[in-house]
């Protein structure tokens, strides 16, 4: 069976002989060329919804069959968009530079030099171009070595920024004040710049130490939260917490969502993989009580003041990792008129999350695939424990890219 981004970057190259000129002059590489990595300079957005369209029905018969699909959730924002972006450094000779990895390299050493970036704020790219050449001078000698990846966190309102690094010692602090003055200096709305240090093989920014857990984060300036509004709502979040890359499709997502849990409900909410509550604190006034799970402590610490803040009480965030062991002491009262919604990484649950949430018999599952791809087999998880998949609900949380977010709706046979 073909992917799902095979079919639709397919259906992109197929059209190409038809858009020979770039539809938007965002993407640009240091040479002056169009970057490879988005369709968002490729095709405008009405083309690329229609491809995705089309590559989705395609991938849907064969990987679902029977299943009824609802049309695809378009981006309020279909271009820079992203609130997360990225650049990892490359050596060229003595020379530091910052790029993206190019998928369809052999090596992951090659990069791809990007200025700018049709899916991310021009602000994003202010930002890298000012870290770029502040990287050229004698003073940044000790951060050279140790830098891994720079991130952006933020729109035009408020942005952080993070230095990835592979150790923090005296030097790389010293050398990262100094950046930190420097973009503070220039741009008034960086609001936090912080250190993360970490272990892992350059290849993902912001991974993990050798122990599995995750590195330490070092606040140079500024506030350490950023903010969104969704459901009327105000969710402030710890700049190290994962979030949506697409903020303008939360609220579209939120409003589908309660919809396909048949809220209100009588019974519990269980928000598991919760993050800082963003659904889970969205509907609390739609059920009974709201049940929060995530592994990340500073996620679950936000989710519990937001709560807090807005005096939402029948709420509760746990810290714990989403396992058999743990889900089976989680939800060891839930009961059927009880709803799920289930938010894993790209790569989906772990084994033993999927069967003991279905061993609780929930009314009704919410299972969000941000990697279209895992679904089949997850799906035939759900199956195998005796739920069924009734619902589908695709959503452009990507656009400019070759995948896309899905909502299953899975509920008891």
């Amino acid at each position: 069976m073909s992917s799902f981004s095979s079919l639709f970057h397919a259906a992109v190259r197929a059209l190409g002989k038809h858009h020979p000129a770039p539809v938007h002059d965002a993407c640009r590489t240091a040479q002056g060329t169009i970057c490879p990595l988005c369709t968002a300079s490729e095709i405008p957005y009405d083309v690329e919804v229609r491809l995705k369209e089309q590559a989705l029905k395609e991938w849907w018969l064969s990987a679902m069959p029977g299943v009824p699909l609802a049309p695809l959730i378009l981006s309020p924002q279909p271009r820079q968009y992203r609130t997360v972006s990225k650049r990892k450094t490359f050596r060229r000779g003595r020379r530091l530079m910052l790029g993206l990895i190019d998928p369809d390299a052999d090596s992951g050493d090659h990069a791809v030099e990007v200025l700018r970036c049709a899916i991310e704020p021009a602000s994003h790219a202010a930002l890298y171009e000012a870290v770029d050449r502040w990287l050229g001078k004698p003073v940044a000698g000790p951060l050279l070595e140790s830098l891994q990846y720079v991130i952006v966190k933020g729109d035009d309102r408020e942005r952080m920024v993070i230095l990835n690094v592979r150790s923090i010692d005296a030097g790389v602090v010293r050398a990262s004040n100094a950046l930190s003055k420097a973009l503070t200096a220039d741009d008034q709305t960086v609001r936090g710049i912080f250190l993360y240090e970490d272990a892992s093989d350059g290849r993902y920014y912001m991974g993990t130490t050798a122990s599995g857990t995750p590195g330490k984060l070092q606040r140079l300036f500024g506030s350490a939260t950023l903010s969104h509004v969704t459901a009327g709502k105000r969710f402030v979040y710890p700049v190290q917490s994962f979030t949506q890359v697409n903020q303008s499709m939360l609220d579209p997502m939120v409003e589908r969502l309660g919809g396909l849990l048949h809220l209100p409900v009588a019974g519990t909410l269980y928000d598991l993989y919760c993050g800082y509550g963003l659904f889970g604190i969205s509907f609390a006034g739609r059920a009974k009580r709201v049940i929060g799970a995530d592994i990340a402590p500073a996620a679950i610490e936000a989710a519990a003041k937001i709560a807090t803040h807005l005096k939402i009480s029948n709420t509760r965030f746990t810290r714990s990792d989403l396992n058999e062991a743990s889900l089976a002491a989680l939800m060891q009262r839930a009961e059927p008129p009880d709803v799920v919604i289930l938010d894993p990484p790209r790569s989906g649950t772990a084994p033993g999350v999927i069967e003991i949430v279905a061993s609780r018999r929930c009314h009704r599952v919410a299972h969000l695939f941000c990697n279209i791809e895992v679904m089949p087999a997850e799906a035939k998880r759900w199956k195998d424990a005796g739920y069924r998949l009734v619902e589908a609900v695709p959503m452009d949380m990507f656009p400019g890219t070759g995948t896309i977010e899905i909502a299953g709706v899975f509920i008891p046979d």
